[in-house]
């Protein structure tokens, strides 16, 4: 198995964006401040507690230890400003799966197929460096715009699971969880080229 530290130093460059290995040291007060927003937060599981800075770290150490998981910062190619954060997680080399999270915090990237390009590049990496053959990703029924993504880069949705997700007291609404298969791909990268 290639360790994280090895893989984790990889930059993954798309047309607009490139994707930077995410460390302490890259955390800052705008970071903590998306994790805190009610508007970029609302379908993060951050929003039940106020974040802090020292709960960032831990977050962003609990990358770089003995578990194979990876985090970026996604920013922009023309100014290098940091516009989120993209992770793949839960890596299980035996069944060949790993879980895909995404967090564009900054309002301005939001929208703009900024999720699309950062999708495609966790993809590629999963698919062409890590070998893996399937990649899952869970959303917020009323998450329209990630539903929307994850279809349009290929994934299906696989389960819809009844009152998932709190969204405010007493007020449940249904979790969909997303799949996407090596082959199937492979198959849309051949379709697109």
């Amino acid at each position: 198995m290639t360790k994280t530290c090895e893989l984790g130093a990889a930059t993954l460059t798309g047309p607009h964006l490139s994707l930077i290995p995410f460390r302490e040291e890259d955390i800052c007060a705008r970071y903590v401040g998306w994790l805190n927003d009610p508007e970029v937060n609302r379908f993060l599981e951050v929003r039940f507690h106020p974040q802090t800075p020292e709960m960032a770290q831990a977050f962003v150490r609990s990358f770089y230890g003995d578990v194979e998981k990876y985090m970026w910062g996604v920013s922009l190619n023309e100014t290098r400003e940091l516009v989120g954060t993209a992770t793949l997680h839960t890596i299980d080399r035996h069944h060949g799966s790993a879980e895909l999270g995404l967090m564009i915090g900054e309002r301005t990237a939001q929208g703009k197929r900024t999720a699309v390009e950062v999708i495609e590049l966790v993809l590629t990496f999963a698919f062409d460096m890590l070998r893996l053959r399937r990649i899952t990703g869970g959303t917020y029924a009323t998450n329209h715009p990630m539903n929307f993504t994850f279809k349009r880069v290929g994934f299906r949705c696989e389960a819809k699971c009844l009152q998932a997700y709190q969204v405010s007291p007493g007020t449940y609404v249904d979790g969909f969880r997303w799949a996407l298969l090596v082959e199937e791909w492979q198959a849309r990268r051949r379709h697109d080229a």
